[in-house]
């Protein structure tokens, strides 16, 4: 199922951190936490293992309407803002956010220094997506892309840029 946030700001036009997504994450569990102290930890300390690899079973981005990049944070030129989120997982993960979002009515992206609160202003379902033979797709933020490469005997990953050759 897939959700669809519209934000405002509670300053106005504000700023958040450059690199909001491990504060974003941690912000959607603390509302996860509110339908499900229980669900929130277990998917945050453990999650669904396969093969020895945890997945969390939930994806999300956040989109501004305008903004204003610097070195270090996003500058808000518009204070609305929209988080999409979307998970399989309808009676745990889908639930359980939905609750923390009525009760808590408002989401912080915070890294310490730069501190950033939005008001929920409304919550919407979005209907699923219609498969065909071809489909074409959007990214609605970025993407990280990764693998695992032996150097100097050990793994380690390797994150891929635009220009990096994926052959």
């Amino acid at each position: 199922m897939r959700l669809k946030l519209n934000l405002i700001s509670k300053k106005g036009l504000s700023e958040i951190p450059a690199n909001y997504n491990y504060f974003l994450s941690a912000a959607i569990y603390k509302l996860l936490r509110f339908g499900s102290p229980e669900f929130s930890s277990f998917l945050h300390d453990r999650g669904f293992v396969l093969n020895g690899k945890p997945y969390k079973l939930f994806t999300f981005a956040l989109r501004f309407k305008k903004i204003q990049m610097e070195f270090d944070k996003i500058k808000l030129i518009s204070p609305e803002a929209e988080l999409f989120i979307s998970s399989p997982l309808i009676e745990n993960f889908i639930q359980n956010f939905v609750i923390g979002t009525f009760q808590v009515q408002s989401i912080e992206i915070s890294n310490g220094s730069i501190k950033s609160s939005f008001d929920i202003i409304s919550v919407e379902s979005i209907p699923p997506p219609v498969f065909r033979r071809i489909n074409y797709f959007r990214l609605l933020s970025p993407i990280v892309l990764s693998s695992k490469k032996v150097e100097n005997g050990k793994l380690t990953q390797q994150y891929f840029r635009y220009y990096h050759d994926l052959s």
